[in-house]
């Protein structure tokens, strides 16, 4: 009996070590599946970060590639648009151009034959009073005339290469000149070079409109702000509306408090004759216009009603080296204390007058009629030398004007500024000699004023 029982322990434990085994092998092989199993798993996250990586790459191309679609659809509608409006303008001047030619030719009949006339009454004949209006009225017209003709874009300009800040600042006192002082006028002018290569009057004449159009905004007063700044890629400003060209350029902006304009104003703000304002002919807009493109550059307005308007006019800046035009012509330059009355119904066209004068070292009266002309005198303790008028001007004329002058005055010269031609005046018993013709250039007003002081 003790060796079977020796026999069966020996026989259980036998089993009992080779079950041990056999489980122990059984975890071996389980451990090596684990591993496997989360080798695998591992190469399955690798190749899943692998293809997200990849996916958002994808997803980042197609980004990429539909923001470079958008921004050269943006591009090829502002080049469009562009295009669109060159054509447009182009054809307003042309056609201004030849309606300026015709009306030109009718209005010089009429002053040519009212002179006639005028020639034959005396000055207490019943008629000689309608006659004479038929005369101022046609002076009107060829005032008129003149600013239609001066929407040739292609015609008359002079570029030359100057900065924009030194011009900012030599006409800074004309442009507060246009505001009342509820209008809080500010320049920021960015210390960097910035010539560009512009006639100077157009650049003149397109910022006295800006700023005329930013004060009509603003009636109870607020802010004007002109900024003059280099744009260059990826700068902020750069580009004008996703139409900004080739850059860089020279960006100059003007803002108001203002009332803003809406999108359909917009629309047509630079279209001849489209005025928001009573008693305005509406072609100043347009004459920004053409300027700006005449000399390579975009304008574009960001407006909204209530919320103000910005007004960015973008021109090519022309590389350093290439000198600048000097801003006097010395030898039209004033000789001395010499004074000139100015007296000029238009706003616009007296200050760049002024502007021009002033640079030249003249001394200026200033005056928007012929009754302000005649308290300014009376209040000048001083020598006129030159009486710069309109010829047709309402209350007194400019030839009555200059007759009321030289009873105080004996020596001053006056000069007419009329829309007439020349043919036109002698028949009104006028010497061409005291005539300057509209449209004509600021350079041809200080040349004229400076030949007749030289005689």
């Amino acid at each position: 009996m003790p060796g079977r029982n020796f026999i069966c322990r020996t026989t259980f434990y036998g089993l009992a070590l080779q079950s041990i085994g056999t489980e122990r092998q059984q975890k071996i092989l389980l451990q090596e599946s684990i591993e496997v199993l989360k080798e695998t798993e591992r190469a399955l996250q690798s190749s899943r970060d692998q293809l997200e990586v990849r996916i958002k790459g994808l997803k980042g191309d197609l980004s990429r590639a539909n923001e470079h679609v958008r921004q050269e659809k943006k591009e090829r509608e502002g080049i469009e648009q562009q295009l669109h409006d060159a054509l447009k303008m182009e054809a307003v001047g042309r056609i201004a151009g030849g309606i300026a030619n015709e009306l030109s030719h009718l209005v010089s009949m009429i002053g040519r034959q009212t002179g006639v006339v005028l020639s034959r009454l005396k000055p207490d004949d019943p008629l000689y009073g309608p006659v004479d209006d038929i005369f101022r009225s046609g002076g009107q017209a060829a005032a008129v005339t003149a600013q239609l003709a001066g929407l040739g874009f292609h015609d008359g300009q002079v570029r030359q290469v100057l900065s924009v800040k030194a011009v900012l600042e030599e006409i800074r006192g004309v442009m507060r000149g246009l505001l009342p002082a509820s209008i809080d006028l500010s320049m920021i002018i960015e210390d960097a070079p910035m010539d560009v290569e512009v006639d100077r009057e157009g650049l003149e004449q397109v910022l006295l409109h800006l700023a005329v159009n930013a004060r009509d905004a603003m009636p109870n007063g607020g802010r004007l702000l002109i900024e003059a700044k280099q744009a260059f890629p990826g700068h902020e400003g750069g580009s004008v509306n996703g139409r900004g060209g080739i850059l860089p350029k020279v960006l100059i902006q003007v803002t108001d408090s203002g009332n803003g304009m809406s999108l359909e104003t917009q629309s047509h703000m630079f279209e001849p004759f489209f005025s928001t304002k009573e008693m305005n002919v509406g072609l100043g807009l347009t004459a920004v216009y053409g300027i700006v493109k005449q000399s390579a550059g975009q304008v574009d307005v960001v407006s909204r009603p209530g919320e103000g308007t910005v007004v960015r006019v973008a021109l090519p800046l022309v590389r350093q080296g290439r000198p600048s035009a000097p801003s006097i012509l010395a030898h039209v330059a004033a000789k001395g204390q010499e004074t000139v009355l100015l007296v000029e119904p238009n706003e616009i066209d007296r200050k760049l007058a002024l502007s021009t004068l002033l640079r030249h070292r003249y001394h200026v009266l200033e005056a928007s009629s012929s009754v302000e002309a005649l308290l300014l005198t009376q209040r000048h303790s001083g020598a006129v030398h030159v009486a710069v008028s309109d010829l047709m001007m309402p209350e007194i004329s400019g030839r009555d004007l200059a007759t009321r002058l030289l009873k105080h005055h004996p020596m001053m010269k006056p000069l007419f500024v009329s829309g007439y031609d020349d043919e036109t005046m002698v028949s009104h018993r006028l010497n061409p000699r005291y005539l300057l013709r509209r449209p004509y250039r600021q350079t041809g007003l200080v040349e004229k004023v400076r030949e007749l002081l030289d005689t």
